[in-house]
């Protein structure tokens, strides 16, 4: 079975993975660890949206039909899972009467920050 240890040692990071008899170490600069945490948490989530496909297509179409015109991915094929939910569901059709209130389906809204311009 395989166990995973990270701990500090000054400035650097160790992950050590370890098999049974097998062991390796990896050393790692504080902000490479940094890094690595951070691309392996947008990953991550990545995967997860992925893995909860339906659900968030499902939620992006009740967004949709209420008149929203963002929804709550960026892959395409979930966003075209939500159109085609929005208007043809059943369920949705009965409890949310009155069509399809949005034009269009934008991805998740972002914040884009940028330094501030001096004058």
């Amino acid at each position: 079975m395989l166990t995973t240890r990270i701990r500090r040692e000054g400035e650097h990071v160790l992950l050590q993975f370890q098999d049974g008899a097998k062991s390796f170490v990896v050393q790692l600069e504080g902000h490479v660890a940094v890094e690595l945490a951070a691309q392996l948490r947008q990953q991550g989530l990545l995967a997860d949206e992925w893995a909860q496909a339906e659900r968030v297509a499902q939620d992006s179409a009740i967004l949709l039909r209420a008149g929203s015109n963002f929804g709550l991915s960026n892959d395409p094929r979930i966003l075209a899972e939500a159109r085609k939910a929005a208007a043809w569901d059943s369920a949705l059709r009965r409890y949310m009467p009155g069509g399809v209130q949005s034009e269009e389906c934008f991805g998740t809204p972002t914040i884009q920050q940028t330094n501030p311009t001096r004058q």
